[in-house]
């Protein structure tokens, strides 16, 4: 059998953080430090985080041995059995609820295994839920069509926007960049009257397309963010079923940010030993795109919410072109303009019909595009 190459390290993602503050470490004083005031760090893994647990086993299954704190380095979960071991902290198998119905089996299994043989003094939380493998899900992608009315509320609005993107990507792609950015902004607001401050990020980003002499003369850091987002946001379909996959999994990246902020918000709590602490939640993640872009683009927390305003880190060379002055123009007083009249607009407390109405709307629009490129090959 070939030797395994080691993998990349788990990495954990404070969602939002203090304005001018760095990107936060979690390390085992940070969680010590925080059940001093009354919290515990909770840390929610995601898929790609909980794969590794699997192939921890089927590596050491396959060695016909018990999995050694060696494979748990090689697979790159050592920093989260070094918490583990010491520090009081939770973590939640979150990532399960990305996998299809054929795989969450195998992953839950695999990690109650991990946390069994590394973990051995956890216990479960008292409030913990366990959702039983719908069974006509298995070998399935997630289909967010299928997901019940909740799930859709949950994951809807950055799903509408990513196949919003999908659909400009698709079937407006002569548009120039700024034109595109204008289509994705007021198509937004006609379909569900919401905008999301970090996906107008990311779609600025999708939508830039400058030269390559002009791409080359910016700073590196520049560069490596535009490919980083293209790399985990970008990317459409040639069928409608891949459109929803990409879609999807783009969507649960957002989710993810956003789950741990909300959490903290509602003011979650968990019961130890008949004490009550606070949680301060972090994702989990092996996803190096998703961990580096979160350095430059996040939530600041504010008197009410965690997610009080969105902070961009840029280059100042980038505000010196043409197409960043534009988008950032535009959204910029659309948004000035719809918070003036906050006020006098409807409010809609339950936007999921909308997001039903928007997302049959592109799908039409998507699959005529399709049958229309196949039609003429």
């Amino acid at each position: 059998m070939k030797s395994e190459k080691p993998r990349n390290p788990i990495q954990f993602i404070r969602p939002n953080r203090d304005y001018h503050a760095p990107p936060a470490n979690l390390t085992v004083f940070h969680a010590l430090q925080k059940v001093r005031s009354k919290k515990l760090v909770q840390v929610l893994l995601d898929n790609c985080s909980i794969q590794r647990m699997e192939r921890i086993y089927e590596y050491a299954d396959s060695k016909k041995r018990e999995a050694t704190k060696e494979d748990v380095k090689l697979f790159g979960l050592a920093p989260l059995l070094e918490l583990l071991e010491n520090a009081p902290i939770v973590i939640s198998a979150s990532g399960l609820c990305e996998m299809p119905g054929g795989k969450v089996g195998k992953a839950h299994r695999a990690y109650e295994r991990f946390c069994a043989q590394f973990w051995p003094t956890h216990s479960d939380d008292k409030a913990a839920t366990h959702h039983a493998v719908q069974k006509e899900s298995i070998e399935k992608k997630v289909n967010f069509n299928e997901l019940d009315n909740d799930a859709r509320r949950g994951y809807g609005l950055a799903y509408l926007a990513f196949m919003h993107y999908q659909q400009i990507y698709r079937c407006f792609g002569k548009l120039s960049p700024e034109k595109k950015f204008e289509a994705y902004l007021y198509g937004m607001i006609e379909y569900i009257d919401v905008l999301s401050a970090f996906e107008l990020e990311v779609v600025k980003y999708l939508f830039w397309d400058p030269s390559p002499k002009v791409l080359e003369g910016l700073p590196m850091s520049t560069r490596k963010r535009k490919q980083l987002i293209k790399r985990n946001f970008g990317g459409a379909g040639t069928r409608i079923e891949k459109c929803r996959e990409l879609a999807f999994d783009r969507a649960m990246d957002v989710n993810w940010l956003i789950m741990g902020n909300i959490s903290e918000d509602n003011g979650n709590d968990i019961d130890v030993f008949g004490e009550r602490f606070g949680i301060e939640c972090w994702i989990g993640t092996t996803d190096e795109k998703l961990f580096d872009i979160c350095k430059d683009i996040h939530s600041t927390p504010g008197p009410d919410s965690s997610m009080n305003t969105l902070v961009v880190d840029r280059e100042e060379e980038m505000s010196e072109l043409p197409y960043w002055r534009y988008v950032d123009g535009l959204a910029k007083d659309v948004l000035f303009q719809r918070n003036s009249g906050e006020k006098t607009r409807a409010r809609t407390f339950d936007y999921l019909p909308r997001i039903d109405a928007a997302l049959s709307d592109i799908e039409r629009n998507l699959i005529r595009k399709f049958d229309t490129i196949h039609c003429s090959i």
